[in-house]
């Protein structure tokens, strides 16, 4: 082999993990052999771990001067062959296991033999060891290469050092293509316009919470809220934030040569919305798969990635977003009792589940690893934060006037989702629906099946029949002792219709939950008809009871309205109530819209069938909406 500039480049380079240098080895004295006998089991174990092959020069001095090994080939009557030949002995009488395909290659440099060892990554069952002790080695010792030089390798130390088909060295280029998808996935969350943080029960900023919360002792943060309220941007925000700070450490390590393990918790995104787990090998699959999305591995996926997690130069923090969208009660009581599992196999890991209350159970023995918090809705200083960046000071007196013109408005924007829809219709940015009654493109289509055999509209989902206290609308509805009350009326200002753009705002929020849910057309569409048959079928404000809900929804349409906050289910899981009262009468007000222009008569009949309040309530909304 010649010594071109390439070769000469790579010889006089700075040490590392795969490459080292020494200017010669005295074979013939047994300290030296055994330093050179550790240095081979170090580069061994390396190129084991990590998958590439190692180098070990003869005949360069530290400071990259060109020296050769001269001495030792005329210390060997064989000369360089001779030098080979003792050096191949010195590995297969001292190394175990067989140390098999060493390469030596002697190469003229300036007049001087220099003599290149390369050791192949060999992915044996347990590591490079010594095997006959000599000098200062003993029989099983073993070392790896941190850097620059070499560490031992205890037993304890062992199963954090793999061969690199389970469980390989991550290098920093792939922890930055790793970090740039986490980044490319949740930029738009960190986008945000006026994005402002949300706050927990104590006053304290969600990011902060779990600042202290990764600084502590408990594995499990639980982050309860109601839907819509932004716990899916608080993740995806604190993921971006977390890749990008640890892409910057990449750039900025002080020393490429050391082996790098990131300084801080690698986020881990996961989506539960219907997933079913029954085992921890699902659950470790799962978790291994979202890092392998954005991590490339050259051979192929190593069998044991989640051997990571048991890494203590690893620290992660698995993001479980949406408990609340598991598919079934079952399939959540089956994923609690996984993750109990899993924080028990790997001590180290960290999780914070987003979820809409209530909060999951967990057994006393793991109660104590788990931390609470509630995101609250924005309050009014936050809300006025959020309408500054977006709009000028005399805007913004205009959206405050409408926001605060009725309570359980103020309650529907200080949602996040919903204030960011209700801002720009709000503002006059895209433009009121037309007043022939059409809706736009964005807006939904209702289904229209009526059996005019019936007395109500929805032939295609008639209503059966139900016990009095269910209030079913072909019996008289009782009068409920305290009715729900809106503490202020609603004020019509003359630039906006509220009822007008609550609808505006509910349509557009369904399309956007579609598009992210995947749903068809004509499924959301359902949804929508089904969502207004459960509003006109119960007392404004009444908590209705799973029973009735069934009896008028499918479950994926309850879910979609779950998912929304346009339903909101109680803490015993058996009754659900509108979000507010003014959304039930949003979607009420759409039923008799249509029912009008089908039939006047079954039109007054349902009207009649209204208590009193309802009716009160329902009228300008109802105006409003009407072409």
């Amino acid at each position: 082999m010649a010594c071109d500039e390439s070769f000469r480049r790579k010889i006089t380079q700075q040490e590392g993990l795969l490459f080292d240098r020494k200017a010669y080895v005295e074979l013939w004295d047994d300290r030296h052999k055994a330093s050179f006998i550790k240095d081979i089991i170090a580069l061994a174990n390396t190129s084991r771990f990590t998958g590439k092959e190692s180098e070990l020069i003869l005949g360069v001095a530290d400071d990259g001067t060109i020296c050769g090994i001269d001495k030792m080939i005329s210390h060997d009557k064989r000369g360089l062959e001779g030098v080979k030949r003792t050096i191949k002995d010195l590995i297969s009488n001292h190394i175990q296991p067989e140390l098999r395909a060493v390469n030596l290659e002697g190469i003229d440099c300036d007049g001087h033999t220099i003599l290149s060892i390369k050791i192949p990554p060999l992915p044996t069952e347990t590591p490079f060891k010594v095997k006959r002790s000599l000098d200062r080695i003993q029989t099983d010792q073993s070392w790896i290469r941190t850097g620059e030089s070499n560490s031992e390798l205890t037993p304890q130390m062992e199963r954090f050092y793999p061969p690199y088909t389970k469980c390989p060295y991550i290098f920093p280029e792939q922890w930055q293509d790793y970090f740039d998808d986490v980044k490319k996935r949740f930029s738009h969350s960190n986008d945000i316009g006026g994005y402002q943080e949300l706050l927990s029960s104590n006053g304290k900023e969600i990011a902060e919470e779990i600042r202290k919360f990764l600084e502590g002792d408990r594995k499990l943060l639980i982050l309860t809220g109601e839907a819509a309220i932004g716990k899916t941007t608080i993740l995806e925000r604190f993921a971006f934030n977390r890749a990008e700070l640890l892409e910057g450490d990449i750039h900025n390590r002080e020393n490429s040569s050391e082996m790098y393990y990131p300084f801080g918790f690698i986020p881990i995104f996961v989506s539960l919305r219907e997933i079913h787990l029954h085992e921890v090998g699902q659950m470790e699959t799962l978790l291994v798969n979202r890092l392998c999305e954005g991590m490339k591995f050259k051979d192929g996926r190593p069998e044991e990635l989640n051997r990571l997690f048991e890494n203590p130069k690893y620290k992660f923090v698995v993001l479980l977003d949406g408990f609340d969208e598991i598919l079934n009660e079952n399939a959540k009581r089956q994923f609690v009792r996984v993750l109990e599992e899993v924080m028990g196999k790997y001590p180290d890991l960290k999780f914070i589940l987003a979820t809409r209350p209530p909060s999951p159970s967990f057994t006393d023995e793991h109660r104590n690893k788990v931390l609470a918090v509630k995101i609250q809705p924005f309050n009014a200083e936050q809300i006025r934060k959020y309408i500054e960046f977006h709009c000028d000071r005399e805007t913004l007196e205009k959206v405050e006037a409408v926001i605060y013109s009725d309570r359980e408005l103020t309650q529907i924007c200080s949602i996040p989702f919903y204030l960011e829809i209700a801002l720009p219709e709000i503002i006059g940015e895209f433009p009121a629906k037309e007043e022939d009654g059409e809706q736009e493109d964005e807006q939904i289509q209702i289904i229209k099946t009526v059996d005019h055999n019936e007395s109500q509209r929805g032939g295609d989902l008639p209503i059966e029949p139900a016990p009095a206290d269910e209030l079913i609308l072909d019996q008289p509805i009782e009068k409920i002792s305290e009715a729900p009350a809106l503490d202020e009326p609603i004020i019509q200002t003359p630039d906006i219709r509220i009822g007008a753009m609550l609808d505006r705002i509910y349509c557009k929020a369904w399309r956007r939950e579609r598009e992210k849910s995947n749903y068809e057309p004509d499924a959301t569409r359902s949804f929508w008809s089904q969502t207004e048959k459960l509003a006109i079928s119960v007392d404004l404000g009444q908590l209705i009871s799973q029973r009735k809900v069934e009896g008028i929804m499918e479950e994926n349409a309850r879910k979609f309205c779950l998912s929304l906050s346009v339903l909101i289910e109680m803490e015993d899981m058996r009754r659900i109530r509108f979000f507010t009262c003014l959304t039930q009468v949003v979607f009420a007000a759409n039923y008799l819209k249509e029912l009008i222009q089908e039939s006047q008569a079954m039109f007054e009949n349902q009207i009649q069938g209204l208590s009193p309040h309802f009716r009160e309530k329902l009228t300008p909304i109802l105006r409003d909406i009407s072409p």
